[in-house]
């Protein structure tokens, strides 16, 4: 369904050279991986059913002396909370990683999250979701480390330590053999075979075994 949408519509061509297309295109995919999962689960249903599914009541409705502000980030910047509360602390959803994104950038959002709580703070994290329509292995974010909030969050080998036939671990790939190494500006670009299947990688992305 996802596919035959982007076939249709075109969507990702549209936003490909906006500022934010990174956020943009992670948006639509995720849009199309949870349209996917709708499906699948729901086979029996139609479009009608999914939009009135996801269809968010009007907040004139729902208003009362008693509620929870859920926004963004960016959104909550002057903002203060006597309780607040930042899900998806996992690697890969905050910070983001990969190429297009900024860490400094998304530590420095990461500092402004925190500091929005007055009183009390929750911070979760979670091993594994859908996304994309497909279940994901995740590992705890680094931010949980780096502001002494968690032991033992992330760990990541410095770039020298990698070089041809050390195992390493991706967290969806699995277990793979470097074949090569290369560098690639303050990173190093690995060849690694996962069980036959070859894939070039970033060493930030896997732990040596």
């Amino acid at each position: 369904m996802g596919d035959q949408f982007e076939d249709t519509f075109d969507f990702k061509s549209t936003y490909a050279k906006v500022i934010d297309a990174d956020d943009r295109l992670a948006n639509i995919d995720e849009f199309y991986g949870y349209l996917r999962d709708y499906f699948i689960k729901h086979i029996e249903l139609n479009l009608e059913d999914f939009l009135n599914e996801i269809s968010l009541e009007s907040a004139a409705d729902s208003i009362s002396d008693e509620y929870i502000s859920l926004m963004s980030i960016h959104a909550s910047k002057g903002l203060e909370f006597k309780h607040l509360f930042i899900v998806g602390m996992e690697e890969g959803f905050f910070p983001l990683v990969g190429d297009g994104s900024n860490l400094e950038e998304e530590r420095r959002l990461g500092y402004v999250a925190i500091t929005r709580a007055c009183d009390e703070l929750t911070m979760s994290f979670v091993h594994s979701r859908f996304y994309k329509g497909r279940r994901t292995q995740l590992v705890k974010s680094r931010f949980l480390t780096e502001s002494d909030l968690i032991k033992g969050s992330l760990t990541i080998e410095k770039n020298s330590a990698f070089k041809k036939d050390d195992l390493v671990k991706h967290k969806i790939f699995g277990m793979g053999r470097i074949l090569s190494v290369q560098k690639a500006g303050k990173d190093l670009k690995l060849k690694i075979n996962f069980g036959g299947m070859k894939r070039d990688i970033l060493s930030s992305f896997v732990e040596k075994i």
